[in-house]
This record gives structure tokens, sequence and C-alpha cells, in this order.
């Protein structure tokens, strides 16, 4: 209870740091979605290495059909969720899990309760650990090769990429290109950016004629 909890006193209030202050923290990290497109922009700029099986998070099923509802079938009740105020209607679930011998934080993305995004994180994970996952991962999906080449994603027959991301953290991302959200979220910042560019046209006009 004491590591769950941390609290203070400030004239007469007491402020609570609920152990969910981790996930209510990131909250930045998704809220306006850049993290989706730069996600996008980097497994499309990626060499495609092509999977040897299926990349399934539940046998049998393609992770383009999956639902809000298999995820909660199959994982049971989240740590923690929240829903972005957009209208994409995007909710993320939030896991701890014991994966191997790793304790491993588990994300799943939906959008329109459709999941299009799901991504394992080992948190301090030293190097020795991260090319023995690596090792794993290259002998389970990519057939005829030492190691996964670098800058380089997974890609399977029905277009479920695996991005691996050892800058900070590392952690194991699955994209579902066909999934809708994916084109939704690169019409939304095409539309954006040219929004931004009509209004940049606006303005060095004024300021031509008024020069």
């Amino acid at each position: 209870m004491i590591n769950q909890f941390l609290s203070k006193f400030t004239k007469n209030k007491l402020y609570v740091y609920p152990k969910n202050y981790y996930y209510e923290n990131i909250f930045e990290k998704y809220r306006d979605k850049h993290y989706y497109l730069e996600l996008i922009t980097k497994v499309n700029s990626q060499n495609k290495v092509n999977s040897s099986r299926k990349i399934q998070l539940i046998k049998g099923r393609k992770n383009s059909e999956l639902q809000k509802t298999d995820i909660l079938s199959s994982f049971g009740t989240p740590d923690f969720k929240i829903g972005l105020k957009d209208n994409f209607g995007i909710k993320i679930f939030f896991y701890t899990q014991l994966i191997g011998n790793y304790k491993v934080r588990v994300e799943f993305h939906f959008c329109e309760d459709a999941l299009f995004l799901y991504s394992y994180t080992f948190p301090n994970i030293n190097s020795s650990d991260q090319e023995n996952v690596l090792r794993i991962l290259k002998e389970k999906y990519v057939v005829g090769s030492k190691k996964i080449p670098q800058n380089s994603c997974i890609i399977d027959t029905y277009e479920s990429i695996i991005s691996i991301d050892q800058d900070i953290d590392f952690t194991i991302s699955y994209l579902s290109m066909k999934c809708k959200a994916v084109e939704k979220i690169r019409k939304y910042f095409e539309l954006q950016e040219q929004v931004e560019e009509n209004i940049i046209e606006v303005f060095d006009k004024n300021l031509y004629e008024r020069l």
C-alpha cells in the first residue's frame, strides 16, 4: 500500500498520487495523435522483412479483425484505460504482465472499438536481455537471417507489421496497416497540413499587398 500511494498535505488538503499516475502522465504522448503518425511514417520508410508466419495476437484470428471485446475476453479487465476526446473514438487499455521472465507493460489501442495497434514495453531491460528478446522474435518470424536488419520492420501477408524501438524504452509495436484507423489518421494530418498551408498562403498574400 505504501508503494501504491504517495501523499502530502498542503494547506489542509490531501494530494494523492495513485499507482496509475504513470498511465495518466503518458496521456500527453497520445493526446494529439502525432505518435501514431510518426509510427506509420516510420514503418512506411523502413525496409520490409517478410514474416515466415502470420503475425497474430490471438491464434486463428487476423489482428486487423480484432475488437475491444476480444481483448477483454482474452486479457480481462485492464489495469488502466484512457479515452481521447476526438472524432476517432480512440481508447487505450494498459496492462502489466509477466511475459517469459520479463515484467512487461502492454498497451492495446482501439479506434471505434477496433484494435489497430498493440505494444510491449520492457522497462529497465539491459542490452543482453534486449538481444535475447530480439533473438526469440527473429526465430519466430524471420527465417534464414542471423539478426533482424537495422532500420527494418517485419510484415506478414495481411500487412500486420512489427516495429522495434530501442531509442528510449525497449518497445515492440504491432501495427495493423489494413485497419481503417491507419488511413483515418493519415488523412487527418494531410488535411491539417493543407489547412496550415492555406493559412500561410493567405498571410503571405496579405503581406505582399501591404508591402
